[in-house]
């Protein structure tokens, strides 16, 4: 290999920077970069066809980057000056990482998309370690031997697939950011990024644009980036943005003079052209008549000049060649007209109108049957249409696919549907979504039953533009059985989130009387999307990989990130039952995905020797480098227990090609299990008896004992045992004499239950003596069998301190206010569902919302279900007094003192303060229905902040429902609480007033959400206050106007 930078020669392979120069050296391509990579060959290739001139624009580019004081440089121009030509030339001249957006294709500007392709281009090009999750090991010299056979140890594929459960900014930051900094610090030469069509990437319906990922470029010093795209306010909005960082803008005006002569050094070149130089002449014209001619007339549009030659190619008949349209338009409509004519005034109306709108609108190329379907007309007539258009269309073809058509370029359907351009043959854009819309609905009544890949991607585009009458449909795509098509489909939730995005906007839209039941329903599962969790259980991973189904089995390996190390091992193990050339490669790069520290370090390790293994078994020479890499993963692996029996296993894959290499790791191994104490690892007692102390002083610490492996009985004799069946495994002859070592290392311990404890580990060992072939193959994997074990594992995750359930709890309070009965009970079903997966104390505080909510809703059997639940769980909580309620009814008012001193004795057993504060919160809230001053008591006990508001506020709700003079009082008391908070902090307390005052008294709460300044908040206190207004049954439309104008600033 030789370094592309300063030539020099044979250097290693694997190596990642050149020793001479520095410069980053490229690695061996892998098909899993390319997948990943947009491929905008076809695109560039028709761009820079008769590409001339721009010397003067290149020129203006290289002082850009010479200069380096800037970070941005802007090329901005109308449609067809030539911006995207001039890209491309770039990109084919310099191999810039690059990106063309563009609003007809979801994938072009997607920017989960764009994320990727930049990703995989970096890795391409400066080697996939810049992506590697972990940071590497010291010893260089392995991973680079890993970088022979597995891409530098981190396949930009498998990480990809991994990352598309991500929120776009941070697969961002993961795919783009943190690689550009990682090159950065040992490579300070400036990244150049060139992408085209800024503007477009507004098109796009989520929160986060392609324009907002390349605003954050600025947080990479070293990324230098060309941009282009057309003028307007979205283009400013940008420019605002970037100046801070550098931004140098070169506005491209048609009219320029470099610009009239690179058009002029156009024409000369086409005139070389018989058919076209024949055409000139034909009609009556010298060479230099026409060239002066159509400079003019083509305003400096190489668009224009572009139809114009394709036109006269063609032999178009009635081009009157002496009398040109003038600029863009003008042509455009000459043309419009022609086709027209051709077509007749009924067979413009009925055949060449509707395929014509249908490609106006169209979010992809479509093939001439779906052309027709869509426009609702026969094939033959579609085939037609695009024959007589053809001038104006790009047909695409790729290797095994029919031919697809779109607009050549995305000016033309702009021209077709402005009324301003295009008043006598106006296509109304609306009208065409609707009928796009229609037809697939028509086709395909149930959602989740598309099977048409235009139509499951685009559909929601086009209900969404069709107009309010379609929105209903559009939300009918945002269900469970809808978004399990799409995931099945395209592996991820990508898909499925553009949806919801569209839904959003179209709640958005319809204003808060018509739109806020959609808009809560729709936010909650935005919200929720990314909670979903697959706990999916190895066994399917591995079942997954096998059936082919690799890039699924990532990504859930990805959402369930606690188990990631077994997950990937799994798969990597389902990948070597069918031991391919490419199954090989990708199973080498999910083993070296695996994270090197802790528990998963056991995983990392067992599954680079079992791809060891497979390629020893099939006699390449990377057998061995793989191997060792296995070993060095073991060394960081926690527990010596856990640690002698992986380099055991190691050694029994190892021992099968290298009998004396396999000796040496059943060796150090021993080693291992050996240095252990009789009774268990020294790390894992210390660690026990630190957690026993722990739990004993601070009981909201029980967690820590349920998390702890503290049951070590035996732990050296059960290492020894696994490892003496590795060893019989391997056919070695001191299998025996190491079990009888385990035998008499339990027979040491002074425990009665080390016998059920070994036994395990005896029958293992049986087993491994007794088996004299291998293991029997694995079963079929079936599709059907994987979808419905794969909905088994579905869940929600269990959330500690009940914030899913506070979500879920807060949009039924929403939806039920707003009237949405069927809808707020279900989602609240669904809260009392997350609610009792919470912790204790949080559990019955969210238990207790949801009881009061089905009071609301009338349905008193089931709070009371709830009560009761919430009593026992009051009475089982360690940090609860027995039972408040009945409690409180007992004592009356003179338990105030009795509370506080009970608050305050348990600070002391605490040791901590804020565990004292959540106790005193929580006699509050239990205390201020019955007894509001004796509230308002303990709330001023309480020194932290956040939670001395939330009891002032619970105190003042009763104290204003009572029109008790008092409350002004606590209002002052919950201001300079509020003030005594950081400045930053304030709003966030006002907005947790306001939330639980709100249900008590709205009127109240209002004083305090006039204080808030940040929208977002404001928002969220206007529609609890809202909602509190309609439960009481008092007018609300005066707050909800106010809060869907917070909602659009």
């Amino acid at each position: 290999m030789n370094c592309p930078d300063c030539g020099a020669a044979n250097l290693p392979e694997g190596a990642r920077f050149c020793p001479t120069c520095g410069a980053s050296l490229p690695e061996r391509s892998h098909p899993l970069i390319a997948q990943k990579i947009i491929d905008y060959g076809d695109l560039i290739a028709k761009s820079t066809k008769g590409f001339v001139g721009r010397d003067w624009l290149r020129r203006a580019v290289e002082d850009f980057l010479r200069a380096d004081s800037k970070r941005y440089f802007l090329l901005s121009g109308e449609p067809g000056v030539g911006k995207t030509a001039f890209l491309a030339h770039l990109v084919t001249e310099q191999s810039y990482v690059h990106h063309f957006i563009s609003s007809d294709d979801l994938d072009w500007v997607s920017p989960v998309a764009f994320a990727q392709s930049v990703g995989a281009q970096l890795a391409a090009r400066f080697g996939a370690w810049l992506l590697e999750e972990d940071e590497a090991p010291p010893r260089v010299t392995v991973d680079m031997e890993i970088g022979t056979i597995a891409a530098g140890g981190a396949a930009i594929g498998v990480l990809v697939q991994q990352y598309t459960s991500l929120p776009v900014e941070e697969l961002a930051r993961k795919l783009i950011l943190r690689p550009l900094k990682r090159l950065a610090e040992r490579d300070r030469r400036p990244v150049v990024l060139a992408i085209d069509g800024l503007d477009e990437a507004t098109s796009y319906s989520g929160q986060t644009t392609i324009r907002d990922l390349v605003a954050g470029l600025r947080a990479a010093d070293n990324a230098r980036v060309v941009l282009a795209a057309n003028p307007g306010p979205a283009l400013e909005d940008l420019a605002f943005q970037l100046e801070p960082a550098g931004l140098a803008r070169f506005p491209l005006d048609g009219e320029r003079r470099e610009n009239l002569a690179d058009i002029r050094a156009c024409l000369k070149q086409a005139l070389e052209e018989p058919a076209v130089s024949e055409a000139i002449a034909g009609a009556g014209l010298s060479a230099t008549e026409f060239v002066d001619q159509a400079v003019e007339r083509s305003e400096g549009n190489f668009l224009y000049l572009r139809s114009l030659l394709d036109a006269i190619r063609a032999g178009q008949a009635g081009l009157d060649l002496s009398a040109l349209p003038a600029g863009l338009t003008g042509h455009y409509r000459d043309q419009l007209r022609r086709i027209k004519q051709e077509a007749g005034r009924e067979g413009w109306r009925q055949r060449y109108r509707p395929v014509m709108g249908v490609l106006a609108v169209a979010r992809a190329p479509l093939t001439a049957r779906q052309l027709a379907d869509l426009a609702g007309v026969d094939r033959e007539t579609g085939d037609d249409v695009l024959e007589t258009a053809s001038l104006f269309l790009d047909r695409r073809e790729r290797p095994g696919e029919l031919p697809a058509y779109r607009w050549y370029h995305r000016a033309f359907a702009d021209f077709l549907t402005s009324e301003i351009d295009n008043p006598d043959d106006w296509f109304d854009p609306q009208r065409y979504h609707a009928q796009v819309a229609d037809r697939i609905h028509a086709r395909f009544p149930d959602p989740s039953r598309i099977d048409d890949e235009y139509a499951l991607r685009n559909l929601a585009y086009h209900d969404r533009r069709a107009g309010p009458e379609a929105f209903p449909r559009l939300y009918a795509l945002i269900t469970p059985a809808a978004r399990r098509a799409k995931r099945t489909r395209f592996g991820s939730d990508t898909i499925f989130s553009q949806d919801l995005a569209e839904a959003i906007d179209a709640a958005l839209d319809e204003g808060p009387a018509a739109g806020l039941p959609q808009l809560a329903r729709c936010g909650l599962i935005d919200a929720t999307l990314g909670s979903m969790v697959a706990d999916v259980p190895p066994d399917l991973l591995r079942d997954l990989a096998r059936a082919g189904q690799w890039a699924r089995a990532l990504n859930l390996v990805h959402l369930n990130a606690g188990r990631k190390g077994p997950g990937l091992q799994a798969i990597v193990e389902g990948l070597l039952v069918d031991a391919t050339a490419d199954n090989l490669d990708l199973a080498r790069e999910v083993a070296a995905q695996i994270p090197h520290r802790d528990d998963d370090a056991v995983n990392r390790a067992e599954a680079l020797a079992r791809a060891a293994a497979v390629l020893a078994e099939q006699g390449n020479a990377q057998a061995a480098a793989l191997f060792e890499a296995a070993e060095h993963s073991a060394e960081p692996i926690p527990g010596l227990d856990d640690r002698a029996r992986t380099l055991a296993r190691i050694a029994r894959l190892r021992a099968a090609s290298d009998p004396d290499q396999g000796r040496r790791l059943f060796d150090a191994a021993l080693t291992c299990v050996r240095e252990m104490p009789v009774d268990a690892d020294p790390g894992v007692r210390e660690f026990a008896s630190a957690a026993n102390m722990v739990a004993q002083t601070a009981p909201e610490a029980r967690w820590v004992i349920d998390h702890t492996p503290i049951d070590t009985i035996g732990a050296k004799a059960r290492a020894l045992a696994d490892v003496a069946a590795e060893l019989a495994r391997a056919g070695d002859s001191r299998a025996e004499a190491v079990f009888v070592e385990a035998e008499s290392v339990a027979a040491q311990i002074g425990s009665a239950g080390i016998e059920s404890v070994f036994a395990e580990h005896t029958a293992d060992y049986v087993a491994a003596r007794r088996r004299m072939s291998p293991e029997p193959p694995l079963p079929p994997v079936e599709a059907a069998s994987l979808e419905s074990r794969l909905q088994a594992t579905e869940r929600v995750p269990r959330d500690g301190e009940g914030f899913y359930a506070i979500t879920l709890l807060n949009l039924a309070k929403t939806l039920l206010a707003a009237g949405e009965e069927g809808q707020g009970r279900s989602v609240l079903e669904r809260a009392i569902v997350a609610a009792e997966a919470a912790d204790g104390g949080f559990q019955a505080k969210q238990l207790a919302d949801a009881a009061t909510l089905l009071r609301q809703t009338g349905d008193e059997e089931a709070a009371g279900r709830l009560d009761t639940k919430v009593s026992q769980l009051a009475d089982s909580e360690a940090d609860l007094p027995t039972s408040y309620r009945a409690w409180l009814a007992e004592r009356g008012r003179e338990v105030v003192t009795t509370l506080r001193e009970v608050a305050m004795t348990r600070a002391g057993f605490v040791k901590r303060r804020y565990y004292s504060d959540k106790a005193l919160l929580q006699m509050a809230e239990s205390l201020a229905a019955e007894d509001p001053d004796g509230a308002e008591l303990l709330a001023q006990e309480i020194r932290d902040v956040s939670l001395r508001t939330r009891a002032h506020a619970t105190a003042l709700g009763s104290l204003a429902r009572r029109k008790d003079p008092g409350a002004d009082r606590v209002v002052q008391l919950i201001e300079e609480t509020v003030l005594m908070a950081p400045e930053h902090d304030r709003d966030y307390l006002r907005a947790e007033t306001v939330a639980v005052l709100a249900p008590l008294s709205p009127g109240g709460a209002r004083r305090f959400s006039d204080s808030i300044e940040a929208d977002d908040l404001k928002v969220t206190a206007l529609v609890d206050i809202g909602a509190g207004l309609v439960a009481q049954g008092q007018a609300a439309a005066e707050v909800w106007d106010e809060a869907w104008q917070a909602a659009q600033g």
